[in-house]
């Protein structure tokens, strides 16, 4: 009688752990993969440029930082559009880092970029969240690629990210417009957000359009939210700071 009751009690255990695998695989969520069209340029790779000298002044300023104090927070991902943007002044209290490097680039290709140092600038600090606003050095500055192929880039990057934190918030934030010199790109501007945003559903991100707020009656970037026709004045950085803290932040 008990080796019967032991045998029914096993067999129910196991019904149960199969169950229950089935049910981790059916809720488990499949990372699409990657753009096929795009294959990044590694680090050591021949035709890969080294890190450039302002890059390296910078992730020698990340290097030294504690990072024990850093974990768990929310990482700004970008150029100089995020490495100007003063964060414990619009955040305080709160973990968040900055990891923009002036003059970046998206990464993987010639150019040493955002993705050829997501090891030391990102996995390290396992973010709860990642608030990514990348593209517009490449689209004023890299003729090589057409935007599609910049879009592809893009996604590249963004796949990557998921792929290694897989638990992340990613929000992806629209590039912003420019003025003066740089306003023919805005077309482009617009292209590459497009894209952008098919992205961010293609692999479960957050489309953040800011563009609206940015941009004055011509499509331009607002002179009175701008430093230069690139870049954010303390004003242009409250009104981000503004959407930020209601979308993302919910305060």
């Amino acid at each position: 009688m008990k080796s019967r009751l032991l045998k029914v009690v096993l067999a129910l255990s196991l019904s149960l752990a199969l169950c229950g695998c089935a049910t981790v695989q059916k809720n488990a969520k499949v990372l699409p993969p990657p753009p096929a069209s795009f294959v990044p340029l590694e680090a050591g790779a021949e035709g890969k440029r080294p890190v450039g000298d302002y890059a390296k002044k910078r992730l020698e300023v990340f290097a030294a930082e504690d990072i024990t104090k850093l974990q768990n927070g929310t990482v700004f991902l970008g150029d100089s559009i995020t490495e100007r943007y003063p964060l414990a002044t619009y955040y305080p209290g709160m973990v968040v880092v900055n990891r923009g490097i002036g003059g970046d680039t998206m990464g993987a290709m010639a150019a040493y970029g955002v993705y050829d140092r997501l090891s030391t600038t990102v996995y390290n600090l396992n973010p709860k969240k990642v608030i990514l606003m990348i593209g517009i050095n490449d689209i004023i500055w890299v003729k090589s690629a057409t935007i599609q192929e910049k879009s592809d880039q893009y996604a590249y990057l963004v796949w990557t990210l998921k792929k290694n934190l897989p638990n992340t918030e990613f929000y992806l934030v629209s590039t912003l417009p420019c003025k003066g010199k740089y306003a023919y790109e805005n077309a482009n501007v617009k292209t590459f957000d497009e894209n952008m945003k098919k992205t961010a559903a293609t692999y479960g991100a957050q489309y953040l359009d800011v563009v609206p707020q940015f941009s004055d009656d011509k499509g331009e970037l607002r002179a009175d939210l701008a430093a230069d026709d690139v870049h954010l004045n303390p004003a242009g950085y409250q009104i981000l700071t503004n959407i930020y803290k209601k979308e993302i932040f919910k305060k």
